[in-house]
């Protein structure tokens, strides 16, 4: 009778611990399996080719910098009506690097010929004016370390989305109002020539 009792008992336990096991066992998935709910937001390099969904409203933003031919972008998606003009669409997407980063940007104009885009900044905004031109607010997705690195990266930012969104054979020029852009700095200088393609 002992003997059955103390059988019982470790037949007990042991149930027990088989129910414990299948509780608590890690939940393994095949790496194979794809996770549908992967945010569109990556970190773009050198190494990965654009990617851009041109045939919905989707879209991707690029915001970031080219540090001597290697790319390190945040890609963000950004809803845009492609049934608006190009000229609408190039405001729709800098409007969204703006909104993202944080830094007021202002446009006296935006011109589009075959594959050049001509865009003439306001210089009473960023990348001139930065510090009244940033707001913080919630939707910021990309934090600029450095004041000097405002300028830099707003333009790497809008020449590759540009180059991403409407091919990279797209041409890129900048100008304020109207002339070169010429920002002093002692650790990121900014000369671009408004008739020269940025690169």
């Amino acid at each position: 009778m002992k003997k059955r009792k103390i059988l019982i008992a470790i037949l007990a336990i042991l149930i027990i611990l088989l129910i414990a096991i299948i509780l608590i066992r890690p939940n393994f998935k095949n790496k194979n399996d794809k996770n549908e709910n992967t945010s569109r937001n990556f970190i773009l390099n050198e190494n990965v080719a654009y990617k851009v969904n041109t045939n919905g409203e989707n879209t991707l933003i690029y915001i970031g910098v080219n540090e001597n031919g290697k790319e390190n972008y945040l890609g963000v998606s950004l809803k845009i009506d492609k049934n608006s003009s190009k000229e609408d669409q190039v405001k729709e997407l800098i409007s969204g690097i703006s909104k993202h980063t944080g830094y007021k940007i202002n446009i006296n104009s935006i011109v589009i010929e075959d594959n050049k885009i001509k865009i003439d900044f306001n210089k009473n905004a960023a990348p001139f004016e930065n510090e009244e031109s940033f707001e913080e607010t919630d939707d910021i997705r990309y934090t600029i370390t450095s004041k000097s690195l405002v300028p830099k990266t707003i333009f790497d930012s809008i020449n590759k989305t540009l180059k991403s969104y409407f091919g990279k054979d797209t041409e890129v020029y900048f100008s304020v109002d109207s002339e070169n852009i010429n920002i002093e700095d002692e650790r990121f200088p900014v000369n671009i020539d408004k008739l020269t393609p940025y690169k």
